[in-house]
């Protein structure tokens, strides 16, 4: 195999970025003819339409003469012959229909009396507008105006609508008057304490509603009267009766569940004589069980309190972290330990460790623009297909040269002796033959 490195068989040293720059091409297409983008937007005349397109062009302005066809039948022949529908005898020709005013006073008359027939004629002469048989007043639209007169000027000038609204007169002191009745019905204008009438018969029940005291009578007179109901303590026979005596439960019951006024509720917490070491609650079961403070406490034992085995390691034969030394989990970025597949997704983005570096992408290797790869310059060749390369390349080479320069080449010989050599290590053998040639090595 090779013995110089990769930088050493592509002439690394002795690389310029301007000899890259030279071989890349510029971007568009070049002619031999040095015009700018201006020299070709730019001409003297309009260029004409080809005549192969005219045919199937629609111009908006035709020449004089010419026949609008449609581009399907740009193609078909014209027809020869008259155009247009055949009339029967008798019926007027296009060149009558077509010919002027009658220019004589008898030729105007004829056609006065041939336009007689029709209704437009008379329901709309010429120079005048279509008559539809209304009959207009005289002076309508010129001395009378349309629409009818409502004299609302004048109105408005008397105030008639605010009158009506709102009154200036006062209405009739009399509450039976007309006027009254309709503003209490519309209004509910109702007189300082008036009552109000629904226009009962009371003639009928024999009732005065001015004198009559409507509700219930008591029979006892002034003895259960509404006041002294409210206010027991007006009673006089209430001093004379006795009072009765009764359990002193009616009596909490009452202030428990009464308000009297000034003070709060009575909710069974005030003193209720019990002893200092009086506890409330239910009692909890006689047998022994945990009170709070153990439960919070715990009484687990040493061994019950100690860490779980497993805590931070694991116990599972297989499972364990614990690894030989140097050993590396996970997959590489670059894969170098699998083989290059012979071809390749696009889809696919792994790196098998033959994709350009940086410094290669910022220092392009030689030939990168023409497709050609560090891997074709450093593919092992035969003797023949070298030299049927570098003649395909236009690098003619004598037999006694070629045979020298290979012989100089680094390469590798197989089972018959033939020397298997890269191209570039065949091009470096050949730089240091022509320095040998010039005397220069």
């Amino acid at each position: 195999m090779f013995s110089s490195s990769l930088y050493s068989s592509l002439g690394r040293a002795e690389y310029q970025s301007t000899e890259t720059l030279k071989q890349l091409r510029p971007a568009g297409v070049t002619s031999s003819v040095v015009e700018t983008a201006k020299d070709a937007l730019t001409w003297q005349e309009r260029p004409p339409t080809p005549e192969v397109q005219k045919p199937f062009q629609h111009y908006a302005r035709q020449p004089a003469g010419a026949i609008m066809r449609h581009f399907g039948t740009a193609r078909d022949a014209v027809r020869d012959g008259p155009f247009g529908c055949k009339t029967r005898a008798g019926v007027e020709s296009a060149a009558e229909c077509l010919e002027a005013y009658p220019g004589s006073e008898i030729g105007r008359w004829q056609l006065q009396q041939r336009e007689e027939v029709y209704a437009s004629t008379h329901k709309e002469p010429l120079g005048c507008t279509i008559s539809r048989g209304y009959q207009m007043p005289a002076g309508l639209g010129t001395e009378v105006p349309f629409g009818r007169p409502l004299h609302v000027k004048e109105q408005e000038a008397q105030n008639s609508t605010q009158t009506i609204i709102f009154p200036q007169q006062a209405a009739d002191d009399d509450d039976n008057t007309p006027v009254h009745s309709m503003y209490v019905s519309s209004h509910g204008s109702f007189a300082p304490g008036e009552q109000r009438k629904r226009d009962y018969d009371w003639s009928k029940a024999k009732i005065d509603p001015k004198q009559h005291r409507f509700g219930r009578v008591d029979s006892k007179g002034q003895q259960s009267s509404m006041k002294q109901i409210l206010q027991p303590d007006l009673d006089q026979l209430a001093a004379a009766k006795q009072a009765a005596v009764v359990s002193s439960v009616y009596d909490r019951h009452k202030a428990t569940l009464g308000d009297e006024l000034g003070k709060p509720r009575l909710l069974g917490a005030g003193n209720r004589a019990l002893p200092a070491d009086h506890v409330f609650g239910k009692c909890s079961a006689r047998e022994a069980e945990p009170c709070v403070g153990e439960l919070m406490r715990g009484y687990y034992s040493a061994d019950e309190q100690a860490p779980d085995p497993d805590l931070g390691k694991s116990l599972r034969e297989g499972w364990r972290n614990t690894q030989a030394s140097g050993r590396t989990f996970g997959v590489p970025n670059v894969r170098n330990d699998i083989p290059l597949p012979p071809s390749r997704s696009v889809a696919s983005t792994k790196n098998y460790g033959n994709e350009p570096s940086a410094g290669q992408l910022l220092a392009p290797p030689k030939c990168v623009d023409l497709g050609v790869k560090e891997e074709h310059l450093l593919e092992l060749r035969s003797p023949d297909e070298l030299a049927q390369l570098l003649a395909d390349a236009g690098l003619a080479l004598g037999q006694q040269e070629f045979e020298e320069v290979l012989a100089q080449a680094e390469g590798v010989r197989d089972e018959q002796q033939q020397l298997w050599c890269s191209l570039d290590a065949f091009m470096a053998a050949r730089r240091s033959w022509l320095q040998q040639q010039a005397g220069l090595a």
